[in-house]
């Protein structure tokens, strides 16, 4: 299983967070008296590494093309979660197999893969950076002994950016603006995905967790390079969540003027943005300043973003 170059900006994410291993599985489809929809191969933690020079993933152990199998389904999923222990994750990846049956005597020809499930999903708030890429679902047929096949990866979470700049000024001298707290309340943290492969599109729909165990709070504090510019926003915060809709989900900013101590509280839910979902980034810009504090959220699909200047 290699991952093929049609997709550079999924494989340049795949490489930036240090994925080594991915769940992956290939289902059978023939129709030459062979049971249809048994499995192939399918396996949890498969690892792999990439190839710089062929651009290409490529899995520890070869693996070739059945001689007595039309096609093959293909799907991968893949988090930096499996780069631990394997057999203590309570991720679950399930892949639903399709039979149709339009065949002599109503006998099944053919199948199709056609959906997946993860469950037992959960961000950790303390270090909300793994994220979760699923694939698209390939049928290759066989016969053409490729090399590799062309998987497409999207991101299942939600990337979610605060940035700040100020427009400060006191009489024609600039006041000092600090940010040094940020807390997003009860965000959902658990829930579990359904994957399904339509006609031009993949469909990632997330249930989130009703447990309100699994509401938790986000929070970072700022105690260095943390004195805001005019300007382009810099960005201070980024955490990979579960899409989710924001209703009822508050934020409170923690900020100093002039050494004197100030709390904000704001709704998240802001004009059209009342719901992160997948494969977004949310940047939420914010203007701090002494007699006014203005925001202003960006949705933009995530392979369309560039990265933006941080206060690291």
């Amino acid at each position: 299983l290699t991952k093929a170059d049609s997709d550079p900006v999924a494989t340049q994410e795949l490489k930036d967070q240090g994925f080594k291993t991915w769940v992956y599985a290939a289902y059978a489809d023939t129709d030459n008296n062979i049971q249809i929809g048994s499995v192939y191969d399918s396996m949890s933690g498969l690892d792999v590494t990439f190839d710089k020079v062929k651009n290409v993933w490529v899995t520890t152990n070869e693996y070739f093309w059945p001689s007595n199998k039309n096609n093959l389904d293909f799907y991968a999923a893949s988090t930096k979660r499996w780069n631990y222990d394997t057999t203590t994750d309570d991720l679950d990846i399930n892949v639903t197999v399709t039979q149709v049956q339009n065949g002599e005597n109503d006998q099944p020809t053919a199948i199709n893969t056609t959906s997946m499930s993860v469950t037992g999903y959960k961000v950790d708030p303390n270090d909300a950076t793994d994220d979760l890429m699923i694939s698209n679902f390939l049928r290759a047929n066989s016969d053409s002994h490729a090399k590799s096949v062309p998987l497409h990866f999207k991101h299942a979470l939600s990337k979610v950016r605060f940035a700040f700049n100020t427009n400060a000024s006191s009489d024609g001298e600039e006041d000092e603006v600090l940010v040094t707290s940020l807390k997003v309340s009860k965000l959902v943290t658990a829930g579990s995905l359904a994957v399904t492969q339509g006609t031009d599109a993949l469909s990632l729909v997330w249930t989130p967790s009703t447990n309100a165990d699994d509401a938790v709070d986000f929070t970072a504090n700022y105690t260095e390079n943390n004195t805001l510019q005019s300007g382009e926003p810099v960005e201070f915060t980024s955490w990979l969540v579960l899409p989710q809709n924001l209703t009822g989900v508050m934020a409170t900013i923690g900020y100093k003027i002039n050494d004197r101590s100030f709390n904000y509280n704001f709704k998240l839910a802001i004009g059209d943005v009342t719901k992160w979902d997948c494969n977004q980034i949310i940047t939420y810009n914010i203007n701090l300043s002494p007699n006014k504090i203005t925001f202003a959220p960006v949705v933009d699909p995530w392979e369309e973003v560039d990265d933006m200047t941080t206060n690291n």
